[in-house]
């Protein structure tokens, strides 16, 4: 008998998520195929169905950034309805509390937020990083790949009719500097060509600057020079953009990416705040609800009814503009990554707690 009202509560309220999940996926697809489309359309072997596919690799990302909303909206129209159909006063007539309702909506959204940080992450992530190497490849057209790992830096980049795949085993980034070098060159068709040692490589303007290089070639015998320039077209801009997006890197791989980011010389602070966003996910997802009790639980007559509606909407787009603010500023080193990312959600939390203390119990 008391599990009948949480499942009751727990249905009503997965019934409002997946609609308003759905429709507001569906509509973020409309507009981000359109956009995709217009940048297509600079291109002539650009199939409209890679453009649709395009859109939906990049979908699970754009759903976990509009997921507090989609929480927010659900327990709003969740308590809403129980309020037009005077459940929540019945409730109340038979001694069950705010908090106890309240309750099961809550965990309830920290369960949805634990399968969005250890499920639709992952996925997202892989898509992610899919959609940008489609990017990169159909829409950007850029010929250069980076890529960082255990063992080192690693970078592909065109070189005249062929390319070059360059490693370094530590890296000084703010100095442009690379360590301990293996450059190899290959033709279009992969056939090796030369493969370059150096102990240094600096990043210039438009080419790398190899220090003490010796070069090796297919049937020849090392030549050694003391400086080598590599033609390049990437920038310490393409490099530090290829790092720039954590939401490229599965929940699950992110504390050993950020130890790596580290090792080789690279700022991890992005990732580290985004591991930190992630890691409070469920509590947000908890002070949505909250939120959403703040402004719906009214007498089923108050004309303002409307009025708080519009007061709990703002409220999260402001709760949302605020936790980017912060999160820039851990992004940027004027904040710890755990302030930046968990301030918010805590703020909303005790005051949604206050609140309803106040109103309900006080």
């Amino acid at each position: 008998m008391k599990y009948i009202l949480p499942h009751y509560l727990t249905r009503y309220y997965l019934s409002y998520f997946l609609f308003f999940a759905v429709t507001l996926m569906a509509l973020i697809y409309l507009f981000d195929t359109v956009e995709l489309m217009r940048r297509a359309s600079k291109f002539d072997n650009v199939p409209l169905g890679l453009v649709l596919q395009m859109g939906l690799l990049k979908l699970p990302s754009f759903t976990q950034t509009v997921a507090p909303f989609i929480i927010l909206f659900a327990a709003m129209a969740t308590i809403m309805q129980l309020n037009r159909r005077q459940e929540l006063v019945i409730l109340r007539s038979a001694g069950i509390s705010a908090w106890q309702f309240l309750g099961t909506l809550m965990a309830g959204a920290c369960f949805l937020g634990c399968l969005m940080v250890f499920i639709l992450n992952p996925l997202s992530a892989m898509l992610t990083n899919t959609y940008y190497n489609m990017n990169n490849k159909f829409l950007e057209r850029k010929g250069s790949e980076v890529a960082i790992f255990d063992k080192g830096f690693w970078l592909r980049q065109p070189l005249n009719k062929g390319y070059l795949v360059l490693n370094a085993q530590k890296v000084n980034w703010p100095e442009k500097k690379l360590e301990n070098i293996i450059v190899y060159n290959f033709t279009a068709d992969d056939n090796f060509i030369a493969r370059y040692d150096a102990e240094e490589a600096y990043l210039g303007k438009s080419a790398w600057a190899l220090k003490s290089v010796a070069i090796h070639k297919k049937a020849h015998d090392p030549e050694y020079r003391e400086s080598l320039q590599i033609p390049t077209s990437i920038t310490q801009d393409d490099i530090e953009g290829s790092f720039a997006r954590p939401e490229t890197v599965s929940f699950w791989a992110l504390p050993q990416f950020i130890t790596t980011l580290k090792a080789t010389g690279f700022d991890a602070r992005p990732q580290e705040v985004y591991f930190q966003y992630l890691l409070a996910v469920p509590f947000t997802f908890i002070t949505m609800v909250l939120l959403a009790a703040c402004v719906t639980l009214r007498p089923p007559r108050d004309t303002r009814a409307f009025l708080f509606v519009i007061v709990g909407v703002l409220t999260g787009f402001c709760l949302f503009f605020f936790s980017s603010v912060l999160q820039a500023f851990g992004i940027s080193h004027q904040l710890p990554p755990v302030i930046s990312a968990w301030t918010p959600p805590l703020i909303t939390f005790l005051g949604g707690v206050g609140f309803l203390v106040y109103n309900e119990d006080g």
